[in-house]
């Protein structure tokens, strides 16, 4: 079948489900407001994906998408979670039972029934670090760009976390982080790839087990439907600013920002990411589609969006870009925890050591992008292409093509044994 015959239908099961849903609200239970969640991110993925490569009827989806998100913003009852510790990012993650107040469905973990998780566990022991690129997209707190910041490329770690979204350092290790329940400061190792370390998800060490994690898991969340309704209403030509103040606004007043303005985002897109997002629509809305970009980049990372808004975003070819991590201006000594102790040395030629802290060679342990100073480099063995004309979908399975008898056809540029 064709692909608006599939997603027509889609969206006609999807119909049918919001109509015979439950509306009454529960974290473990498919509802009303669970279908129109997963509306706004069908529509949306179907509606950009048509746009961004000219195919038609994009907007038939992108319609879709805000319609279902205005419903649901309009009568759900979903609000933002606000915690009065000023920390609501960090704690709606780590809290072991799903906030209802904005999580719409989640996958439940026990302690009681033996069904954990090792979310906490991977995050901290598998190297796995945010790239400079990511870090960039956090602005200042007053909402001014981190980016346009006299010197902001040569930054170093103990120095960029100041005055940022406070998003950043409650996803981010930095420096004086207390894990939760801890009293001692974690200081950054460079024991990530890039030397930016994710704690989001990451409670207190009695969960760090390799199945230990009883937190519940958002699949669904009010922020994620907020940011689809604008992203769409942005796409479509048709985004107020009374429509950025209950979604996107939303999002920024959680999170103690000062809020985004339409005609100022237009007047004035970011000349950063329009390299990181070249393929961006050129038409009049372009500077607020990408704040709403940086907004859901720093909102949902980590939430298993990323990979799908970069396919139907149809920028592939940056995934291909080096990874690059934290800035150091050479070897010497560096306090990664502002506590005005050293802590990390690097080192060519003599070896250096340093009491409680980290030694690397430069060049061996640690490999930066011009040589002997600037960026971490990860996996600087590895070389990443992407193809434009195949790595936007996946191959079919053999297995499925036998079995069609070859009437389903492999998609572009990949091959296959079934002799089809």
């Amino acid at each position: 079948d064709n692909r608006t015959l599939v997603m027509d239908s889609v969206m006609a099961d999807l119909d049918r489900a919001i109509g015979m849903l439950p509306i009454a609200k529960s974290v473990s239970t498919v509802t009303r407001w669970t279908a129109l969640a997963l509306k706004t991110r069908a529509a949306l993925f179907e509606g950009t994906y048509r746009k961004y490569r000219g195919i038609a009827e994009a907007d038939k989806y992108l319609l879709q998408a805000v319609q279902a998100g205005d419903e649901f913003i309009t009568n759900s009852g979903y609000t933002l979670y606000k915690a009065t510790s000023g920390m609501s990012y960090r704690e709606l993650f780590v809290s072991d039972d799903a906030i209802a107040q904005e999580v719409i469905l989640a996958r439940i973990y026990s302690s009681t029934v033996n069904l954990m998780h090792g979310i906490q566990f991977n995050i901290i022991n598998s190297k796995q670090g945010m790239t400079k690129r990511f870090m960039n997209h956090y602005l200042m707190k007053d909402g001014t760009r981190f980016t346009e910041q006299q010197g902001w490329q040569q930054l170093t770690y103990s120095n960029e976390f100041g005055n940022r979204d406070p998003r950043m350092a409650q996803t981010i290790l930095h420096p004086g982080y207390k894990q939760i329940g801890s009293t001692q400061v974690t200081k950054n190792q460079l024991s990530s790839a890039t030397g930016y370390q994710p704690i989001k998800f990451v409670s207190s060490s009695a969960f760090s087990g390799a199945s230990k994690g009883v937190s519940d898991f958002p699949l669904f969340r009010a922020a994620e439907v907020y940011l689809n309704f604008a992203e769409a209403k942005a796409e479509l030509g048709t985004l107020t600013q009374g429509d950025l103040d209950k979604s996107i606004n939303k999002i920024r007043e959680r999170a103690e920002m000062a809020s985004l303005q339409l005609n100022w985002a237009n007047q004035y897109p970011d000349e950063l990411l329009l390299t990181y997002y070249p393929q961006v629509s050129k038409d009049n809305m372009k500077g607020v589609i990408l704040e709403i970009r940086r907004e859901r980049t720093v909102e949902l990372v980590m939430e298993g969006f990323r990979q799908w808004d970069i396919i139907r975003w149809h920028e592939g070819q940056q995934l291909a870009m080096p990874y690059y991590g934290c800035y150091f201006p050479g070897p010497g000594r560096y306090d990664m925890d502002n506590d005005g102790v050293d802590d990390l040395v690097l080192w060519t030629g003599v070896k250096e050591s340093i009491a409680n802290g980290v030694s690397k060679e430069i060049g061996v342990d640690i490999i930066l992008s011009q040589g002997t100073n600037g960026y971490v480099i990860a996996y600087p063995t590895v070389k990443i292409t992407w193809n434009d004309n195949r790595d936007y979908l996946w191959p079919i399975p053999t297995s499925e093509r036998v079995l069609s008898g070859g009437r389903l056809v492999q998609n572009p540029g990949w091959e296959d044994s079934s002799g089809f």
